[in-house]
């Protein structure tokens, strides 16, 4: 429900990002042409969606004069839908970043094969909607599944949240250990801490 005021600012369009259903409900609610990208310092933008998507997790399409793929390890494209890592190429010379300072290895490894790796875990549906999922190096590792920690905090913070958006941590406490609670010491589990250095 919208208070009155609310939709009376000067700010008219703004990028959100992640765009989440939340973002969808604040653009509506404060009448806002809203839109939303990926980003990056190597690289200005190269996803970038249109006023109102109306996909959540969306980071847009390509921009004109960018290309894009998602690719396995190898460096092979993967289908719509599958997840791989997100890199991109510029039709014009020099529009992206041409190396990190001092570091010929890491910029040899990002440049690999005539295309910027940008070390992010994508997927791609079938009308070319590109979707983040997580940092590669982020990504938990399963009985060979791959599971995104982005999307795992995101569902996190959902719940249980006051009207401020601040965590009920009382509401937490008061749960506590139930009877199937997983208790990693009672199965036995010991975790040894190192220290390096």
């Amino acid at each position: 429900m919208v208070s009155e005021g609310e939709r009376e600012h000067t700010l008219r369009t703004t990028v959100i990002v992640p765009w989440t259903e939340e973002a969808m409900r604040v653009a509506e609610r404060y009448n806002l042409d809203a839109l939303t990208t990926f980003n990056m310092t190597e690289v200005s933008s190269p996803l970038m969606s249109d006023l109102h998507p109306n996909i959540p997790g969306l980071c847009g399409k390509v921009r004109p004069g960018i290309e894009a793929r998602v690719v396995d390890e190898n460096d092979c494209e993967v289908a719509p839908g599958q997840t791989g890592e997100l890199i991109l190429r510029s039709d014009r010379p020099w529009a992206m970043n041409h190396g990190y300072y001092k570091n010929p290895e890491a910029t040899a490894d990002a440049w690999r094969n005539g295309w910027f790796h940008t070390g992010d875990g994508f997927r791609y549906d079938e009308e070319g909607n590109f979707f983040f999922v997580d940092r590669i190096k982020d990504a938990i590792r399963r009985r060979g599944e791959n599971i995104s920690s982005f999307e795992v905090e995101n569902e996190v913070v959902t719940h249980p949240k006051t009207p401020t958006q601040k965590v009920q941590k009382h509401l937490l406490k008061s749960d506590g250990v139930t009877t199937d609670t997983w208790d990693r010491e009672d199965a036995g589990i010991e975790i040894k801490r190192e220290r390096i250095g």
